[in-house]
């Protein structure tokens, strides 16, 4: 699988770049809203983990833009934030994500989740 991992700390990114790569996957960075427009445009990714709070842009109205766009109305997005009381569940799903994960990310249930959400857009 090709995901694109969204997150402006460097750290953060680390963490998840590790974690995706490790499962065997091709990990695409941007660290920015406008960036990961750009990564999306030339590469489609399969799977989008993407942090909600991003320097540029809400990570929802990405979510919403992504859904615009007819080469990416159907990639999965996993939000990703560690502002869990500013963003409710339900709103994050209803903005189009196909999951919501709180940080700090459960390193051992990553790796099935992105393969659930990639599975169920294949369905």
């Amino acid at each position: 699988m090709r995901v694109l991992v969204i997150e402006d700390h460097p750290l953060d990114m680390k963490l998840l770049c590790v974690l995706v790569s490790s499962g065997g996957h091709e990990v695409l960075q941007a660290s920015c809203a406008t960036e990961a427009l750009e990564v999306i445009e030339r590469c489609a990714p399969d799977v989008i983990l993407a942090d909600l709070h991003l320097p540029d842009l809400d990570g929802l109205e990405l979510v919403r833009r992504l859904r615009d766009l007819p080469h990416a109305q159907h990639t999965p997005v996993v939000a990703v934030t560690a502002y869990d009381s500013r963003y409710a569940t339900h709103s994050v799903l209803a903005a189009g994500c196909a999951l919501y994960l709180s940080k700090p990310i459960d390193t051992r249930r990553l790796e099935p989740q992105l393969r659930l959400v990639a599975a169920q857009v294949s369905q």
